[in-house]
């Protein structure tokens, strides 16, 4: 439940907001780490300030690294309800009418356009920050999670179905890019740098990289150059079960 910077070149790692314990505040307002957080997701940097999905609240918030202040800016319902809604239940505030997030997990951004993934609302939302307002773009996933943009093309993890999907900001339309049969099991996170988009597959405890000037994409082990070829070589069972469960998310 904090936000956190990481000096790459130094290795030192900064708290820049959340007390560390689960927060049920949907308005904000204090700084640093007194501000609570509750589930701080996806996050994008934007004219100085960073956009984040406060998932607990269903909300995007605004923080601003230099002073650590932290609001709330787009959804929810402002105290009604702390979060973890049903979908189709929730009536926030989205602008213009429009519902509020459902469960808001991912974030990347466009121009003027913010595009997020909602796990529990099974869609992608975009959001018009000119005139700060949601819209549900496409509705039929299981659990979109990841969302990252490559010259002009939305791609978005559906963690449950296994895929990447890459979605046309114009027209909606979508291509199914790489799936189970390509060695996907559970991705739930993109990063893209320059060409090459990085996966991380929960399901295959792995970092997967894809060349996107590749045709047909092809998902390759990420060789971090520490040393180590996979983190599945080093990954454990940590519990036992006397009877099987169904573990939804991230298996």
């Amino acid at each position: 439940h904090t936000i956190r910077a990481i000096d790459r070149e130094t290795g030192e790692v900064l708290t820049w907001c959340g007390t560390g314990l689960l927060g049920s505040d949907s308005v904000g307002g204090s700084y640093g780490r007194d501000q609570a957080l509750c589930s701080p997701g996806g996050l994008v940097s934007r004219d100085g300030g960073l956009f984040v999905c406060n998932t607990g609240t269903d909300q995007i918030w605004q923080l601003d690294p230099m002073t650590g202040a932290a609001m709330s800016w787009l959804g929810g319902e402002h105290g009604a309800d702390h979060g973890w809604h049903d979908a189709g239940v929730n009536e926030g505030f989205g602008g213009n009418g429009e519902p509020s997030f459902v469960e808001p997990l991912g974030m990347a951004s466009i121009e003027d356009q913010l595009w997020v993934t909602e796990g529990r609302g099974h869609a992608l939302a975009m959001v018009d920050m000119a005139h700060v307002e949601r819209r549900t773009m496409d509705g039929n996933w299981q659990r979109p999670t990841g969302v990252a943009v490559h010259q002009g093309r939305v791609f978005v993890c559906d963690s449950w179905r296994g895929e990447i999907v890459a979605v046309d900001p114009q027209s909606g339309s979508r291509e199914r890019c790489l799936g189970r049969e390509h060695g996907l099991v559970e991705p739930c996170s993109l990063a893209i740098e320059q060409d090459r988009m990085y996966v991380v597959d929960r399901g295959a405890s792995t970092v997967f990289v894809v060349d996107l000037q590749q045709e047909p994409l092809v998902l390759v082990r990420w060789q971090s150059g520490e040393g180590f070829d996979s983190v599945a070589e080093a990954s454990e069972p940590v519990a036992r079960l006397v009877e099987a469960c169904r573990m939804r998310e991230h298996s």
